[in-house]
C-alpha cells in the first residue's frame, strides 16, 4: 500500500555505514556510508556492531616475582617452525626475560641478569634473538637460551638494537641505530678454527693447537696466517691425529717458523645465520647505512614480493625522515659494484619497528604522518604510498604526542589492522602506554562481488595498552594484548596484564588479583563496552534549507543481555549536543528515559540476540538556542550522537523532518560566545577498564 506524501516532510537516515570512521572531512561532506566518530565499533557486514570483546588470562602474565623486577621491555611471540615446542609469548619485563604459554597457562623465567632496557626481538628460523644494545645476545632455539658467544666464541652475533632476517642472512643496527652489519648465509657452510702453537721441523710435521681441531684422518685441513719455511698455507690431508689437539701433515718443514690457523670446513646448517664471520672487507664485508638525512634507523623489514625464488624482496631500512631499500639478495661479493642502495620515501619514515604489518604484497607502517603502506612496484605519485591512509583518523590521530610514538605496535588479526594509538605516560614508569587501538578492517576488500576500499572502524579502547601480538597457538591464530595493570586488591601494586582479543561480541571480561602468596584471582568481573556512534551531517538533499527536526527510528539486533542507548542531536555543528532519548533494552522489554515516557516494547529474539525494530524516538523537547533565537531541532542539517553500554547492532536510522521557511530579513546572533563552551560532548576515552 504506497503512502501519500506529504510535500513539506523529508526523510534522511542511514541503512549502511559499510564505510567506517572517516573524520578527515566536517560531517556536512561525509558520504552516506560513513560515521564521523567511531568508538568500540566494528563495521563489518555494512551495520554497527559492538567491537569484539577482550578477555584477561586467568592468572596469566600477572602472578610471579617477576613482574616486580622492573617496566615491560617489549615482547614477542616465538613459533617453532617444526612444530614441536609450543608457540610461547616472550615478554621481557625489567632484569628478566620470561615466556607464556597462553594454551597450557604455563608461565616460566627464560633469563635473568639482564639490562633492564627495551628489548628487541628477531626470529630466524627457528631461533629467536634478543638484543637490548647493551648485554650480549641472548638466543633461544624453543628449548634451551644461551649467549652469542656460547654458540660461537670467534664470529658471534654483535650486540646491537633492530633486527632483521631476510634472503638467509640475520641483519643486525647497531647501538647508535645508525649501521648495519650482515651475518652470514643460512646454510653457507662455516669453519672451525683453531689456533697453531707449534710446528716441528720433520718429514710429516706434526702439528698442535690451542683447542679442539675437529680433524680426523683423511679430512682435508686448511692453513692459513703461517710463517713456515717453506710456505705450508694451503689446503692438505690429514696423515694423522695423535690427540684432539695436534695432527699430521705429509709436510717437510726446514723451518718451523709460527703463528697461524688450521681450518676445517664445516656443512651447511640452520645454525650458519648466527654467526658474523663475512665482517671483514675482504669478504666484502662491514657496515653500511642510512643517508644521513634519514636519521637513526627506526625498523627494518623484508616486504614480500610474489614472483621470486626467495618470495622477498629487497632490505628495507626505515629511519626517522626516510626509508631506503638494500639489495642484499645479490651475492655478497657484488654489493660494491651494483646500485646497492635506493632512496625509497623522503621526508617520512617509522615511528617503530614494531608496527610493520605484511598484507599480502604491502606492508603497513606508522610513520611520523599518520599510517602508511608499501608495494614493491612502480607507483604514480597520486596513489596511496605517497599520502597517509589514515586522514579518516584525524580526529584521534591528531592528539598524539610524536615523541611517544616509538613504541607503537600493530598486528593483523582477524583481517584486520589493529595499531595502538594515542600514547600517554605514569609517572614513573616510562615505558608509554597507549589508551586506544585503531582498527583498519580489510574485509571490505576480499568480497566476491568485487573490490571495494577497506574501512576504518574507529577507536578501540578498554585496558591500557603496551604491545600487540598475534601468533598461531595450538594451530589456531590468536591475538594478545600486554597491558599495563590491574591494581591488585592488597597491595595496589603494578602488574602486568594479557588480555586476549577474540572474534566475538559481548562484555569485557577481566580478573581482580590480590596479590598475597595464599591467595590468586578473587573476582571475575563483566564489562559491559560502552561505544560512541557520530553521524554525518543529515541535510534531508537540501543543504541549504531550513528544516525542523520531527521525529525518528531506531531498529536494533543482536542484543546481548541489557543495553542501555542515550541518543543526542545537534544542528548545524553547533559544538554542544542536546539530549534526545534514552533506551533499555533487555531480554524482554525495552523502555525510554527522558522526557519521554513510552509503553513497552516487544521483543523478537533471534539466534545472536534480541531484535528491536522501528523504536520510535519522539520530537525533541522544544529548548531554545539563544545563539541563533530559534529551537535546538530547527537547522539546516542535524548530526546524532548514540552512546550505547553494552554489545548490540544498529540496523537503521531514519529521520523525519519539515522544510520550513527562513525568514527572509535574516538574522544576528544576540549574544556571540567569547568563553570556552560547556556542556560539548563527551571524550571518546570514557571507557577505560
Amino acid at each position: 500500500m504506497s503512502q501519500a506524501k506529504d510535500p513539506t516532510r523529508v526523510v534522511d537516515g542511514f541503512a549502511s555505514l559499510e564505510g567506517g570512521m572517516d573524520s578527515a572531512r566536517v560531517p556536512s561532506l561525509i558520504s552516506p556510508i560513513h560515521a564521523h566518530l567511531l568508538v568500540n565499533h566494528t563495521v563489518r557486514g555494512g551495520h554497527l556492531h559492538t567491537r569484539p570483546t577482550l578477555e584477561q588470562m586467568d592468572g596469566i602474565g600477572l602472578k610471579g616475582d617477576w613482574t616486580n623486577n622492573g617496566r615491560f621491555n617489549g615482547a614477542f611471540v616465538y613459533w617453532d617452525p617444526a612444530g614441536i615446542a609450543p608457540t610461547k609469548i616472550v615478554i621481557a619485563v625489567g632484569r628478566t626475560i620470561n615466556t607464556v604459554d597462553p594454551v597450557n597457562h604455563v608461565e616460566s623465567v627464560l633469563a635473568t641478569g639482564r639490562a633492564d632496557a627495551y628489548t628487541w626481538f628477531c626470529q630466524a628460523e627457528n631461533y629467536l634473538i634478543m638484543q637490548n644494545g647493551l648485554d650480549e645476545p641472548l638466543i633461544y632455539d624453543g628449548n634451551d637460551v644461551f649467549t652469542a658467544t656460547e654458540f660461537d666464541p670467534q664470529f658471534p652475533i654483535p650486540v646491537g638494537t633492530i633486527m632483521s632476517f631476510g634472503q638467509g642472512r640475520l641483519f643486525v643496527a647497531s647501538k647508535d641505530r645508525r649501521n648495519i652489519t650482515a651475518g652470514d648465509l643460512i646454510y653457507g657452510g662455516s669453519t672451525q678454527r683453531a689456533v697453531i702453537l707449534t710446528m716441528t721441523v720433520a718429514s710429516d710435521t706434526l702439528i698442535t693447537t690451542d683447542g679442539d681441531h675437529g680433524l680426523g684422518i683423511g679430512e682435508t685441513v686448511t692453513i692459513t696466517g703461517s710463517t713456515s719455511v717453506p710456505d705450508i698455507n694451503g689446503t692438505y690431508l690429514v696423515t694423522d691425529v695423535p690427540s684432539p689437539q695436534s695432527l699430521r701433515i705429509g709436510v717437510a718443514l726446514t723451518s718451523a717458523g709460527s703463528g697461524g690457523y688450521t681450518l676445517k670446513a664445516l656443512p651447511g646448517a640452520a645454525s650458519d645465520l648466527l654467526r658474523f664471520s663475512e665482517t671483514t672487507y675482504l669478504a666484502e664485508g662491514g657496515s653500511f647505512r642510512l643517508p644521513f638525512f634519514m636519521g637513526q634507523i627506526t625498523g627494518m623489514v623484508f616486504p614480500p614480493v610474489e614472483d621470486t625464488a626467495t618470495g622477498q624482496g629487497d632490505l628495507l631500512v626505515a629511519g626517522d625522515f626516510g626509508m631506503a631499500s638494500f639489495q642484499v639478495s645479490a651475492d655478497r661479493l657484488t654489493w660494491k659494484l651494483i646500485p646497492f642502495q635506493r632512496v625509497v620515501f623522503r621526508e617520512f619514515g617509522a615511528t617503530s619497528p614494531t608496527s610493520f604489518v605484511t598484507v599480502n604484497g604491502d606492508f603497513f607502517f606508522r610513520s611520523n604522518f599518520g599510517i602508511r603502506n608499501y608495494r614493491n612496484s612502480r607507483l604514480a605519485f597520486y596513489a596511496h604510498g605517497y599520502q597517509p591512509l589514515s586522514g579518516e583518523l584525524n580526529d584521534i590521530l591528531d592528539k598524539e604526542d610524536p615523541k611517544l610514538l616509538d613504541k607503537v605496535s600493530a598486528i593483523q588479526f582477524d583481517n584486520r589492522y589493529l595499531m595502538t594509538c594515542l600514547p600517554a605516560k605514569d609517572n614513573p614508569p616510562s615505558w608509554p602506554y597507549y589508551q586506544g587501538v585503531v582498527s583498519l578492517d580489510f574485509n571490505a576488500v576480499s568480497v566476491n562481488f568485487g573490490k571495494t576500499n577497506s574501512a576504518y572502524d574507529g577507536l578501540w579502547t578498554g585496558p591500557k595498552f603496551l604491545q600487540l601480538l598475534s601468533g598461531r597457538f595450538n594451530g589456531e591464530q590468536r591475538a594478545f594484548a600486554i597491558t599495563q595493570g590491574p591494581y591488585l586488591t592488597y597491595s595496589v601494586a603494578l602488574r602486568l596484564g594479557i588480555w586476549e582479543i577474540k572474534k566475538d561480541q559481548g562484555p569485557d571480561v577481566s580478573w581482580k588479583y590480590d596479590d598475597r602468596p595464599e591467595f590468586g584471582p578473587t573476582t571475575r568481573t563483566a564489562h559491559p563496552i560502552q561505544s560512541v556512534f557520530e553521524s554525518r551531517g543529515f541535510n534531508f538533499s537540501a543543504p541549504l534549507n531550513l528544516k525542523e527536526l520531527l521525529r525518528g527510528e531506531i531498529w536494533f539486533a543482536d542484543v546481548l543481555d541489557t543495553v542501555t542507548v542515550a541518543m543526542f542531536f545537534r544542528s548545524d555543528q553547533n559544538p554542544i549536543w542536546t539530549p534526545w532519548v534514552g533506551l533499555t533494552m533487555t531480554a524482554d522489554t525495552c523502555v525510554y528515559s527522558g522526557p519521554h515516557i513510552c509503553p513497552p516494547l516487544p521483543v523478537v529474539h533471534s539466534k545472536f540476540g534480541g531484535y528491536f525494530p522501528a523504536i520510535n524516538l519522539p520530537t525533541p523537547t522544544q529548548v531554545a538556542d539563544l545563539q541563533i533565537s530559534r529551537p535546538v531541532n530547527f537547522g539546516h542539517e542535524f548530526e546524532v550522537r548514540i552512546e550505547t553500554t553494552g554489545s548490540a547492532r544498529l540496523v537503521k536510522l531514519i529521520l523525519y523532518a519539515l522544510d520550513k521557511v527562513e525568514s527572509t530579513s535574516g538574522h544576528y546572533p544576540s549574544n556571540i560566545l567569547t568563553e570556552s563552551i560547556s556542556n560539548c560532548n563527551s571524550g571518546f576515552l570514557d571507557y577505560k577498564i
